[in-house]
């Protein structure tokens, strides 16, 4: 069981934030255990106060940002987005051994990511984008949360985005909104998802 692989999905409900949750159930964990690996968009609410995580902040969002400015920004974003779409290809074609994906990524996804990072970066520079600006937002969105975004080229087994995860827990937020306001707090029960 030592090196048994079990995804486990929690949903939570009620008035506390994400963050909140989670550093209520790592204060609960035994001593000693390893450094979780938390998986999350770059929002605040997300954030520990408690204990301390791997914060792995999801490439699917950080680039649905550019993506959403093609119109507007279409030479630019065009080029962060095939960018994007070499770092997503490398994913595919990594080894399956965490080790052997991580020196993977180092090799062929730093460079592209780093290339990314500059090309945003000369554009506010050479103030060719304003830092206010919808595109300037989406590179402060970018530097801001830089470490989050790049912990895969640093840790074994840090995915690329949280699509996995928000798939675990979907079933679960399905059934919460299908039945909202059926039935009372103490007369609804959910089945657990794991």
């Amino acid at each position: 069981m030592k090196d048994a692989k079990i995804k486990i999905g929690l949903f939570f409900t009620g008035p506390k934030h994400a963050g909140e949750n989670l550093d209520g159930i790592l204060e609960k964990q035994s001593q000693g255990l390893l450094r979780h690996i938390q998986e999350c968009d770059s929002s605040s609410l997300n954030v520990l106060q408690n204990n301390e995580t791997f914060l792995a902040n999801c490439l699917g969002h950080l680039r649905k940002k550019f993506y959403e400015l093609i119109e507007v920004w279409p030479r630019e974003v065009t080029k962060i987005i095939g960018e994007f779409s070499c770092v997503f290809t490398n994913e595919h074609l990594a080894p399956n051994d965490p080790e052997d994906r991580l020196k993977w990524h180092e090799e062929k996804s730093d460079p592209v990511m780093q290339k990314i990072k500059k090309y945003c970066d000369s554009l506010v520079g050479q103030k060719k984008v304003e830092s206010n600006s919808s595109m300037g937002k989406a590179i402060a969105y970018l530097n801001n949360h830089w470490e989050a975004f790049t912990i895969f080229l640093r840790i074994p087994s840090v995915p690329l985005t949280n699509n996995e995860s928000e798939r675990l827990i979907k079933g679960a937020f399905l059934n919460r909104k299908t039945l909202i306001f059926s039935k009372t707090k103490r007369e609804l029960k959910l089945p657990i998802f794991l």
